[in-house]
């Protein structure tokens, strides 16, 4: 539960309009980059995953 808080919060502190503007534009860039990272990782668990039933069927 407690990283769902942590997302939340940074959802939050990226778009509030009384956030301080440097703590604002650290959370939209660490958002994006979370956005990248689970981007490419769900490229590879399907390539992964695809990859093991292809040649569980062969």
């Amino acid at each position: 539960m407690i990283p769902l808080v942590n997302l939340i919060m940074m959802f939050v502190w990226a778009f509030s309009s009384n956030t301080n503007p440097n703590k604002a534009n650290y959370f939209k860039a660490a958002l994006i980059l979370f956005a990248i990272v689970m981007a490419i990782y769900l490229v590879l668990a399907v390539v992964f995953l695809g990859s093991i039933a292809a040649n569980q069927y062969q």
